[in-house]
């Protein structure tokens, strides 16, 4: 198990390597959702640790549905952007 979470980690931070330097040195924070994260600790750790970055996951949980009801507020024009939206439900904390 622990192979295939490091495999999963390391996966990931193959697509931030190909990134161009300039975005990668303005990366501050990751941002992770879901269960696979919120819920194994040891996945949150080893991310943070191949990254080097701090690691953080939204406050609220069902993060799809969150963001299907931002995208319907959109839609509607009870938000003039996404933007605007997130602005009142992002609301980040470090794994728990």
């Amino acid at each position: 198990m622990v192979g295939v979470l490091d495999g999963i980690a390391i996966e990931l931070h193959q697509y931030v390597k190909a990134l161009p330097g300039t975005l990668q040195m303005n990366i501050k924070h990751l941002v992770g959702a879901g269960n696979a994260i919120r819920k194994n600790v040891y996945l949150a750790s080893i991310v943070q640790d191949i990254f080097g970055r701090s690691l953080l996951v939204p406050r609220h949980r069902e993060e799809a549905a969150v963001g299907a009801a931002l995208c319907a507020g959109v839609g509607v024009g009870a938000y003039e952007s996404f933007n605007e939206a997130a602005a009142d439900v992002i609301d980040y904390a470090l794994p728990s």
